[in-house]
């Protein structure tokens, strides 16, 4: 079992890290989004046409915000607002051509920056880390 001093290290390097990688990922990556308005996208991108209530839902965030994070997308001409003909209360949310083509041009420089990241571990460290990983993601899941 770790020591309250191995905790506190793991802790300080984990933030190290975490600030280090962001910061490199908003300099890179950058594409006049906030990392909100990418996940809304990634999210449209991967999972299709979305009911806003469904967005909120799915990155866990208000209404309130996911309104306004799809109106600045919309205003960029990446997604595109409809109501519903059967209940006007519901409002889907599509992505649009140039949308797609930001998504994909923001995970082609992900996914440079993550090869950078992690190529100087051999094959085995990249291994025990997403072991590590996906462990501390379980951890956290199951709270």
């Amino acid at each position: 079992m770790a020591t309250n001093d191995q905790f506190s290290e793991l802790e300080t390097v984990f933030r190290d890290v975490y600030r280090l990688m962001s910061r490199e990922f908003q300099q890179y990556v950058e594409s006049g989004m906030s990392g909100s308005q990418m996940r809304i996208l990634e999210s449209l991108h991967t999972l299709g046409v979305r009911k806003v209530n469904e967005l909120a839902d799915t990155l866990d965030v208000s209404m309130a915000a996911v309104t306004a994070l799809i109106d600045k997308l919309e205003s960029k001409g990446f997604v595109r607002r409809e109501r519903s003909e059967e209940d006007r209360r519901v409002v889907w949310i599509e992505i649009l051509a140039d949308g797609i083509s930001i998504m994909e041009e923001i995970r082609n420089k992900r996914s440079v920056v993550i090869h950078n990241f992690f190529s100087g571990l051999s094959d085995e460290d990249q291994a025990h880390l997403n072991r590590i990983f996906n462990q501390v993601k379980t951890n956290i899941m199951q709270g």
